[in-house]
């Protein structure tokens, strides 16, 4: 029983020892801090990053919302109107124009088909700012856009950017687009205009719908031009002339 105590002994010592060598060779193989590990012998810490703020944007005003062309163009439009009506500008087609109330899916299809088309610059009447006539630039026009004034006869005058501007001549184009004509004469006052009441019984065979001026919405008087290239001629003139300038010919 003794010898048998002994061997197993023996053995016992013979296994620590080589559970010893074995350890030994592996912990020279195996670094714990090249790993990283938090609770490792020899490891370090990482060291937290501070948190990176976004860099600081520094604004400034622009001199103007528009570019060097498209501000001319504002001007000689406005010069062109001469207050007679309110100027828009990058106005959203469907901003002016509504489909009528149809469920069905073509009227969607042409929903997202205008959604980000834009005039360059709307006439609008003043009051609750209607598009009396639209403005767009350039040679080339959208034929969506095109289409879709021709379909409620909302006039559309286009033009070239320009480095100058001929305001009679823009002023003369808008009128013509929106079927309208300004008398001859460039009146500053009333008596410039130099136009004559019509007398007794010449209203006789001229009765007509009321017409109501274009510009201010105020029902219009008939007139006759006394001298210009129109003498003779019959217009529609605003009561507030020269205040308001709405004219239209007597057709």
């Amino acid at each position: 029983m003794l010898w048998l105590l002994l061997i197993v002994g023996v053995i016992g010592v013979f296994v620590y020892i080589a559970d010893k060598k074995v350890k030994t060779k592996l912990d020279t193989k195996f670094n714990p801090a090249e790993w990283g590990l938090p609770n490792s012998a020899g490891s370090s810490v990482a060291t937290p990053q501070p948190t990176l703020l976004p860099p600081v944007i520094l604004y400034k005003k622009k001199p103007s919302v528009f570019n060097d062309g498209q501000l001319r163009m504002f001007k000689a439009l406005q010069e062109a109107l001469r207050d007679e009506y309110i100027l828009l500008t990058n106005i959203l087609l469907a901003d002016a124009l509504s489909l009528n109330s149809d469920p069905a899916p073509a009227a969607q299809a042409t929903i997202r088909n205008i959604a980000n088309r834009r005039f360059d610059f709307v006439i609008c009447h003043k009051g609750q700012l209607e598009a009396a006539c639209v403005i767009m630039l350039g040679d080339n026009l959208d034929p969506v856009m095109v289409k879709a004034c021709e379909a409620v006869q909302l006039p559309l005058a286009r033009f070239r950017l320009q480095s100058a501007y001929d305001i009679a001549q823009i002023r003369s184009s808008i009128l013509e687009a929106m079927g309208m004509q300004e008398l001859a004469v460039n009146a500053t006052d009333d008596s410039a205009l130099e136009i004559m009441e019509l007398q007794d019984g010449q209203n006789d065979n001229l009765l007509q719908v009321v017409t109501c001026c274009p510009l201010c919405s105020t029902a219009m008087l008939k007139r006759k031009a006394r001298r210009g290239n129109d003498a003779g001629k019959l217009f529609w003139i605003c009561p507030r002339y020269p205040k308001c300038r709405g004219m239209l010919p007597v057709k």
